[in-house]
């Protein structure tokens, strides 16, 4: 076999694999977005070129220019409904962070729970992926959770729509994830690659992408796009930071010790035994629900009859 055949059967296997992959959140891809999540390395007119070949069409079909699936041609109407969900919640949370956006300990603000661009599903509330000055990851998300509650914008068992989830604080000390990863984490990987920045101060973003190098080793065609509509200006009056941090900076360990107290009990009997839920001064996750084991099993049950 030479070289360059070897090469496309590696795209085409990997092809496959990432089609797979969004399948399990029932979003079709197009060609651009294939290739940009492909764990090959090619140019983008080789994804094109085996696309429109024919070659993958027992495996994967093709729809006003998504591809999914064999058999799996209606998530093409889910993912155009979906768009329209997601720009709604887009709206929802861009007044929500207008008013973070004054708690000055915080540095960037992502919507995190879409694997895939604006793939947020009508039901769904809103998952912010929140990064914090150092030593004041406590108190951000002490007052992150106050003025969600009093906006009633918490999340209940019974009403979760459009509701804020405040699960996932880092602080600037702690930007590299890849201690919290699975073996083989693939959700991990795509949901750090589809975080999309809503407030970013001090490019922030551009460090946490820096800091996370694996992202792209893993998806060497990757690359972030920023939104500039899609995001609240950033608050960079230091008289006021410093003076907010003076007055109320020496509470963040009355806001851990309140925080700690209130934590459920499920999630104490958890903490730190795994990294579906880390709870420390650098780091707050709390995902008791992760199910990033459950998609890697749907994934490669899904790749494994192909």
């Amino acid at each position: 076999m030479s070289i360059e055949q070897k090469k496309i059967n590696e795209i085409k296997e990997a092809i496959i694999k990432v089609v797979a992959f969004f399948d399990i959140f029932d979003f079709p891809l197009t060609a651009f977005e294939i290739w940009k999540y492909l764990s090959v390395q090619c140019d983008l007119a080789d994804v094109q070129e085996i696309l429109s070949s024919g070659e993958l069409n027992k495996v994967v079909s093709c729809k006003n220019g998504t591809y999914f699936l064999s058999g799996r041609g209606g998530i093409y109407v889910t993912r155009m409904k979906r768009y329209n969900y997601a720009n709604a919640k887009f709206k929802k949370t861009l007044r929500i962070v207008r008013l973070f956006k004054y708690i000055p300990w915080i540095k960037m603000v992502a919507i995190g729970n879409m694997i895939g661009a604006n793939n947020l599903k009508q039901e769904s509330d809103i998952d912010l992926f929140i990064i914090t000055a150092s030593q004041r990851i406590w108190l951000t998300r002490f007052i992150c959770a106050g003025l969600a509650a009093l906006l009633k914008l918490r999340p209940t068992a019974e009403n979760f729509r459009d509701k804020i989830c405040l699960s996932f604080f880092v602080s600037e000390g702690a930007l590299d994830l890849s201690s919290l990863k699975l073996s083989d984490d693939k959700y991990l990987l795509h949901w750090l690659a589809d975080l999309t920045p809503v407030y970013d101060r001090g490019n922030t973003y551009d460090k946490f992408i820096a800091a996370n190098q694996w992202v792209k080793e893993s998806l060497p065609n990757w690359f972030e796009i920023k939104t500039a509509s899609r995001q609240v200006k950033a608050l960079d009056n230091v008289v006021y930071s410093d003076l907010v941090d003076v007055l109320f900076g020496s509470l963040e360990k009355s806001a851990k010790n309140f925080q700690l107290r209130l934590l459920p009990q499920n999630i104490k009997a958890v903490m730190n035994k795994d990294t579906n839920v880390v709870i420390n001064d650098d780091v707050l996750k709390l995902h008791i629900n992760d199910r990033r084991e459950e998609y890697n099993k749907i994934y490669l049950d899904r790749i494994f009859n192909f």
